[in-house]
């Protein structure tokens, strides 16, 4: 696709997307959508596709687990968060004062680092896999960095990406699983797509080595 059509789709399933949500009554995911918008308002790394069409993605991805959640109306919140502490100035507290403590520690979970530190990579996934908002919001946010990351990383981003997903996610899913029994058929189908995501891509890679 072409910018605009590119630009076109995302218009309209970010749409679609807030015409559920206030269907469903999930006021707070909307007003968290308009927040989120303030801030990822710029392009992602193919320089074409608009910032958040990230948080459209997995917020439409995640409408299909919506009658297993423990917690629905979080999830979404969270999901069009869970960047905000990572990568802009927000605080934890401030969005505990805006969407409440489930989301704001969820959020935090999902976050690598914030303004003074960065967090060991084994107690990031541990703390995942215990939360039961930010364990499904990890799987489907890898499902699509997995599946948009060919063409855009480097083939040493794509190993490292691979390497992760099987060290760290998948097993934080198995994990999620055992603890959050209501969720499991949302962490076996996420588990499963991204195994299946992983299959292709390292068989591209294989046939890019034979040709070398």
């Amino acid at each position: 696709m072409n910018q605009k059509e590119i630009m076109e789709n995302y218009i309209k399933s970010r749409a679609a997307l807030r015409y559920w949500l206030l269907g469903r009554k999930y006021i707070k995911s909307v007003e968290a959508l308009d927040f989120a918008l303030q801030f990822h308002n710029g392009f992602r790394k193919d320089k074409i596709t608009p910032e958040f069409q990230h948080q459209v993605y997995i917020g439409n991805f995640a409408r299909v687990y919506e009658p297993l959640l423990i917690y629905p109306e979080e999830v979404f919140t969270s999901i069009f968060l869970h960047d905000l502490i990572e990568d802009y100035d927000i605080s934890k507290q401030e969005i505990k004062i805006k969407f409440g403590e489930l989301v704001s520690s969820a959020v935090d979970k999902l976050s690598k680092k914030n303004r003074t530190f960065k967090k060991n990579i084994e107690t990031y996934f541990n703390d995942i896999s215990e939360c039961p908002i930010a364990s499904v919001i990890k799987g489907i946010d890898r499902v699509h960095n997995i599946h948009t990351m060919v063409g855009v990383f480097s083939h040493e981003g794509e190993l490292h990406y691979i390497e992760e997903t099987e060290k760290y996610i998948i097993p934080t899913l198995y994990n999620a699983r055992h603890i959050f029994h209501q969720q499991e058929a949302v962490y076996e189908n996420l588990k499963q797509y991204l195994i299946l995501a992983l299959d292709l891509i390292k068989k591209n890679h294989e046939i890019k080595n034979k040709n070398i």
